[in-house]
């Protein structure tokens, strides 16, 4: 008798019961649902500093394709870039052609750009060819096409002067894809990416 009241106390001792169970599971939970937003932040600024860099690098890309020929990468007098980077983009990185037409812009085959193939439509370089920010947005860039050396600034303020003394900008719209209009600090615009900034 001694023996099967031993034997059951050890049963008893190794298991949990529900209620315990439930506290472990809730416990679970609540640092879950506390780690998630931190993990979500960081998750938004590795993303803002990959937009950042791809801005800067677009333009030193510009840059240097202008230092080469001349003249900026203009393909069929089109000196804004908005949902149709993909012309640009072929330039900057070589391409020979674009739907079937040659491409005379970059005759020397220089590489000016190396970006990496996005997955989907999304950060990076898609299926169609345009160049896509962390979101999925693709990069607004606007060149100096009358070669003065002044682009109107496309924000009301909190973005610098009204003319910015440059002959590219490059701008990515953010987590919520609107913006490049009114203050730069605030409203829809405040979580753009600027190259110039």
């Amino acid at each position: 008798m001694s023996l099967r009241f031993s034997s059951r106390l050890r049963r008893g001792a190794a298991a949990f019961t529900l209620i315990e169970l439930l506290v472990v599971i809730s416990i679970i939970a609540i640092l879950a649902s506390l780690a998630f937003p931190a993990v979500n932040g960081a998750i938004d600024t590795a993303k803002r500093a990959k937009a950042k860099n791809d801005v800067v690098q677009i333009v030193t890309a510009i840059k240097a394709y202008q230092t080469e020929y001349g003249k900026l990468p203009i393909y069929d007098s089109q000196s804004v870039y908005e949902g149709n980077n993909d012309q640009l983009f072929n330039i900057l990185r070589s391409l020979k052609e674009l739907n079937g037409e040659q491409l005379d812009m970059n005759p020397r085959r220089i590489a000016f750009v190396e970006v990496r193939p996005g997955k989907g439509k999304k950060d990076g370089i898609g299926d169609d060819g345009v160049f896509y920010d962390p979101w999925g947005k693709p990069y607004k860039i606007i060149l100096d096409g009358d070669y003065d050396n002044t682009i109107p600034n496309p924000y009301g303020g909190g973005a610098g002067f009204k003319d910015l003394l440059t002959a590219a900008i490059v701008v990515s719209s953010g987590k919520d894809g609107q913006g490049l209009s009114g203050d730069k600090n605030s409203g829809v615009a405040k979580d753009d990416i600027i190259s110039w900034q």
